[in-house]
């Protein structure tokens, strides 16, 4: 993976969550799938502008925000599917459109905080002298 790969991966999912937390304000489910109400809004759009700040502060910081929101995510979902097929968290309402969505970003997530940056300086290792 690149070394700018993974802040342009977090800046888009932070995008991609403050225009979804602005869009559940109007319609409701989202895309006829996704059950949300304002709480659940207001989770999309602090998610998507710590998404943003994070990703704005270096590959380091995305990576962070990435392997936190990976394991928020994959909680989520786990809980999800132990829940009744509409359920809430708190005042957060969710539906299993949303378990499996939770699911995909958790593995996304994780991805980008685990995944290896190449053309990051190493250090530490010298590359072997040719033989011939």
């Amino acid at each position: 993976m690149d070394k700018d790969r993974v802040s342009k991966g977090v800046m888009t999912l932070g995008i991609i969550f403050i225009v979804i937390g602005i869009w559940g304000f109007f319609q409701n489910p989202i895309l006829g799938l996704f059950l949300v109400n304002t709480s659940h809004n207001w989770v999309h759009l602090i998610s998507g502008i710590l998404a943003v700040a994070f990703a704005s502060s270096g590959e380091l910081r995305a990576k962070q925000f990435s392997k936190i929101f990976g394991v928020i995510y994959g909680l989520l979902a786990v809980v999800g599917f132990f829940m009744p097929r509409v359920h809430s968290l708190g005042p957060i309402w969710m539906n299993r459109a949303d378990d499996f969505l939770h699911l995909f970003l958790a593995a996304v997530f994780l991805y980008l905080g685990y995944s290896r940056v190449y053309g990051a300086r190493r250090t530490g290792m010298r590359e072997a002298p040719a033989r011939g």
